[in-house]
This record gives structure tokens, C-alpha cells and sequence, in this order.
């Protein structure tokens, strides 16, 4: 014990602490060889002069950021995700469009619908539907990406920028010379398909997108 009633610093790490502090020489501070320890009994603090200062010593100079321990550790992965090109269920439909918040369809008309469809993509994990793709049209000159839906629960996973990529290589070996393939972009989402390749209307060629709704039969 010093004066102030610290331990003392043994002579032979007070060179290589202080370095510490400035945090210079860090090659030098992280091979530092550490005394060697008197056994202390399970539960007693150490009495080990050295021991105070050999932690602040091997982290010298390494910085180790915010991010928890926990959160450095991938997740384990989840059940095996596929995507096959065919049709959800009708009622599968109905609840994944439900479950996004799309409004309630009928089964008759979720039937009808997937019926017409000119590619069907469909997204599980597992055995559990968790998205879904599909194009519309004539098959040859018009192709138009239709109900790209992923679960909340599992967005934020490049689940959909599968999807749209692989209904458009579908979509491009299907299509004639000169075809077009379109969309109706969510409000928000229009970055998300430029990276596709797809134009934000109106251009300087192109005129805007227009639509119709069928609010009453």
C-alpha cells in the first residue's frame, strides 16, 4: 500500500500501464505477460497486487462498440424457406391478404382470381405459407406483377425481393420481343422496385400510371 492507500503497482507493469493510459503501443501493451497469481480461495477477493490492472491492460487500445454479446451471435436459422411456382390455396389467399391488412375477399372470388393467374409463386416456411407473387395478363406482350404479399411477421427478410425477382425471370423467358411488364407500386415502395428495373411514372416519354376501382357490383 501506497500513501493514499492504494495498492502499488508493481515496478515491472508501471512502464507498460501507462501506455495503456495513453493508449500507445498497443502491440506492446497486448503481449504483456501477465505475473503469476496466488491461489485465492472460492469467494475471496484476490490479493494479487497485479490483478487490478491486468484487465485494463488486454483491453488497451480495442474497442468493442455498443452492441451487446448477445446480439453478435447470429441467429439460429429458422425452419428451411421454399418458393415454388404454383397457387396458394383459396382460403390461404384469403388470410395472407388479411393478415396484411388488404381487406376480406370472397372465396368464390379468390378462386377466380388465382384461376386467371399467368404465374403463380407461392412462399413457405416450412409447411406454412408466408408469401406470395403472382402476373397477370396475356403471357406474350403484357406481364403485370399482382398481389407481392409477405407476412408482417416475416418481412424485412429479402423475402419479397425474391419473390419479384423470380416471377420477372419468369416473366422475361415467357416474354415476346417488345413486351411490357408493369406494376401499381404501394405508396412508399417505389424504390424497392426501381431496383428491379422499373420506371417511377410520369416521364418525360411516359404518362402516369391511371387506375380504376370497383367500389360496388
Amino acid at each position: 500500500m501506497n500513501e493514499s492507500g492504494r495498492t502499488a503497482l508493481p515496478a515491472a507493469l508501471k512502464k507498460q500501464y501507462r501506455w495503456a493510459r495513453t493508449g500507445r503501443l498497443h502491440r506492446r501493451i497486448c503481449h504483456v505477460q501477465e505475473p503469476a497469481r496466488p491461489k485465492t480461495p472460492l469467494g475471496a477477493k484476490s490479493t494479487c497486487p497485479a490483478a487490478r490492472f491486468v484487465r485494463p491492460l488486454r483491453l488497451a487500445g480495442r474497442h468493442f462498440g455498443n452492441v451487446s454479446l448477445q446480439q453478435r451471435v447470429p441467429a439460429l436459422p429458422n425452419h428451411q424457406i421454399s418458393y415454388l411456382f404454383a397457387p396458394p390455396k383459396p382460403e390461404d389467399f384469403i388470410e395472407l391478404r388479411s393478415d396484411c391488412g388488404w381487406g376480406e375477399i370472397g372465396l368464390d372470388t379468390a378462386k377466380r382470381a388465382l384461376e386467371r393467374s399467368v404465374i403463380d409463386l407461392t412462399c413457405f416456411e416450412g409447411e406454412h405459407l408466408i408469401g406470395m407473387g403472382r402476373v397477370v395478363g396475356d403471357g406474350v406482350l403484357y406481364f403485370y406483377l399482382q398481389d407481392i404479399i409477405v407476412r408482417p411477421s416475416h418481412q424485412n427478410r429479402s423475402i419479397g425481393r425474391q419473390i419479384v425477382s423470380k416471377l420477372l425471370e419468369e416473366a422475361l423467358a415467357r416474354a415476346a420481343t417488345g413486351a411490357t411488364i408493369g406494376l401499381m407500386s404501394a405508396k412508399g415502395k417505389e424504390t424497392f422496385y426501381q431496383h428491379f428495373g422499373f420506371q417511377e411514372r410520369p416521364t418525360g416519354q411516359l404518362g402516369a400510371g391511371m387506375t380504376q376501382f370497383v367500389l360496388t357490383k
